[in-house]
């Protein structure tokens, strides 16, 4: 007979507990687990560049640069782009294209497309718990855009040097950028989501 101990011990730690008392299976995420305080929360605790910017930014921050840079139509999905992270932690830029590299090359292919699933997972239980469609094709374009000139914008502003080959795909925005605190960075996100969310007050209270 299997012993099923291993099996047993990997699903107890694929529970993440969150803020405010929840516990999210990142196996089978689920609507009501998801709280948007816990999002917020977590978000502003988060480094971007995995914490080597000469003086730290937040995820939650970078959301929010994100979101001020789209479209009216796409604001509420760009302040849920990185959303899935509130649960998996900030996957790095430099990570996502190793993994890609090594998916390309044939290794490691079942590892890889995991780590996206369960991403995608987090995204369909966020999205079902405020009541919005996922993003469509151009909503994800601007999104992306807007992600990678935030990118170019805080390692121009915040890395130590900026190698040329550090190749972001677009332009920098005008403005510079200065670290919030970690508990404005919360707060700020906190308002943009109940601006969006005014009348979801289950999204806070569970």
């Amino acid at each position: 007979m299997t012993d099923q101990t291993p099996i047993r011990a990997a699903l107890s730690s694929a529970l993440v507990p969150t803020f405010t008392g929840h516990l999210v299976d990142l196996l089978a995420p689920r609507p009501e687990d998801i709280s948007l305080r816990d999002v917020a929360h977590a978000l502003a605790g988060l480094n971007r560049w995995s914490g080597h910017l000469q003086s730290s930014i937040s995820v939650a921050q970078h959301t929010l640069l994100v979101a001020a840079h789209v479209p009216a139509d796409c604001r509420v999905h760009a302040l849920l782009h990185d959303a899935h992270e509130a649960y998996t932690g900030e996957s790095p830029s430099p990570m996502k294209a190793a993994q890609r590299l090594v998916e390309m090359a044939g290794g490691y292919r079942d590892d890889v497309g995991s780590n996206r699933c369960i991403e995608l997972g987090l995204d369909a239980a966020i999205y079902h718990a405020v009541g919005l469609p996922l993003p469509n094709a151009a909503q994800r374009d601007a999104i992306h855009t807007a992600d990678r000139r935030a990118a170019a914008t805080e390692a121009r502003d915040l890395l130590t040097r900026t190698e040329p080959m550090l190749d972001f795909g677009a332009e920098p925005f005008r403005q510079q950028i200065s670290p919030w605190k970690t508990v404005d960075s919360e707060a700020r996100l906190v308002t943009a989501f109940r601006q969006q969310f005014p009348q979801r007050q289950e999204l806070w209270s569970r």
